[in-house]
């Protein structure tokens, strides 16, 4: 391969995330393909299991948030609801690793 390096797209770790999430049981709703003005900011996905839900906003090494993402996930957390912004699959996977060893995840 040489010295090209492969960059990581924002979708590609959103479908290994959501994948995985799958796999464990979790209950995950898209809004990432969305084309109503309503839904500006909100997360990428919202994940359910067990009366927890996540909102999840994914992002590429590098990228931040927009300002509407900000303010969403400000408001979930004024709810005091659960928002994560996830780089990786390993960032969920450790997420989520309390809840595997409590048996949450099975």
């Amino acid at each position: 391969m040489g010295s090209q390096c492969l960059q990581l797209r924002e979708c590609d770790i959103q479908k290994t995330c959501i994948d995985y999430l799958r796999v464990m049981r979790w209950y995950v709703l898209d809004f990432s393909r969305h084309d109503c003005p309503d839904l500006s900011g909100i997360s990428d996905i919202m994940a359910m299991k067990r009366g927890r839900y996540l909102w999840i906003e994914f992002k590429r090494p590098g990228n931040k948030q927009q300002a509407n993402q900000i303010e969403f996930m400000n408001e979930i957390r004024g709810h005091d609801g659960e928002y994560i912004l996830i780089y990786s699959i390993d960032e969920l996977m450790d997420f989520l690793k309390d809840d595997t060893l409590q048996g949450v995840m099975f």
